[in-house]
């Protein structure tokens, strides 16, 4: 789990820093987008070596310098992108609004 987070934060991080947050705003979805999907994934990397120590796979000294890493990722990443983690991602963040298109379209 750790090893594909690590892929995936690092594509969407270099994603979402494409474009500078100063640019223009109505195109800057994309890039909070990217910045959203990288913050779950550190949060769930986070997430993922507190298991591993938990479960005694890896101490906690050992874990530390990746776990002090990835808060240092998530808070320097929010502070270029603050509105990611608000960004609503169409299909993931609105499950009832999908549910309910999906009801409409077979109910014609």
């Amino acid at each position: 789990m750790i090893a594909w987070f690590h892929f995936l934060v690092v594509a969407k991080i270099n994603r979402a820093l494409t474009r500078s947050p100063d640019d223009d705003v109505d195109d800057a979805g994309d890039n909070d987008g990217s910045a959203k999907v990288a913050l779950l994934g550190i949060d769930r990397s986070h997430g993922a070596w507190l298991d591993l120590v938990e479960r005694a796979a890896v101490t906690a000294a050992d874990a530390e310098p990746f776990i002090a890493d990835l808060v240092w990722l998530g808070e320097a990443l929010e502070g270029v992108r603050p509105r990611a983690r608000a960004f609503v991602r169409p299909a993931f963040d609105e499950p009832d609004a999908v549910a309910q298109f999906l009801a409409q379209q077979r109910g014609r």
